[in-house]
């Protein structure tokens, strides 16, 4: 499953891959159970998007296989006062596989606000 969320042009850096991993094991397996089980249970917030009154920054990856730009570009069209940042050559793990491009969308959107 790992590779999967990542962005095809990182799915051979050992590195990050040994990154994700590692994160992932030093969560451990009951946590990871957990947060599935939330992601399952979790009601949608989709109707209240709308309500969202604060400059909001919505931010992925265009290559993210778990929650698709697509979903992305719908949470930013209902959200008033939205922002749009689609990475290039980035997966699920934003801060990960493109850390400047994150730390520029994120400082710009402070900045702005």
């Amino acid at each position: 499953m790992k590779p999967h969320y990542l962005a095809a042009c990182h799915r051979d850096n050992s590195e990050l891959l040994d990154s994700v991993l590692e994160m992932g094991m030093r969560q451990g397996a009951e946590v990871f159970v957990a947060q599935s089980r939330a992601l399952q249970g979790r009601v949608d917030s989709g109707p209240t998007l709308n309500t969202i009154s604060c400059p909001t920054l919505v931010l992925c990856g265009v290559e993210d296989q778990l929650c698709p730009p697509a979903l992305h570009e719908e949470i930013a069209r209902r959200i008033p006062h939205a922002t749009l940042h689609v990475i290039d050559a980035c997966g699920h793990l934003s801060p990960m596989e493109q850390p400047d491009a994150c730390l520029l969308y994120t400082s710009d959107a402070a900045d702005d606000n």
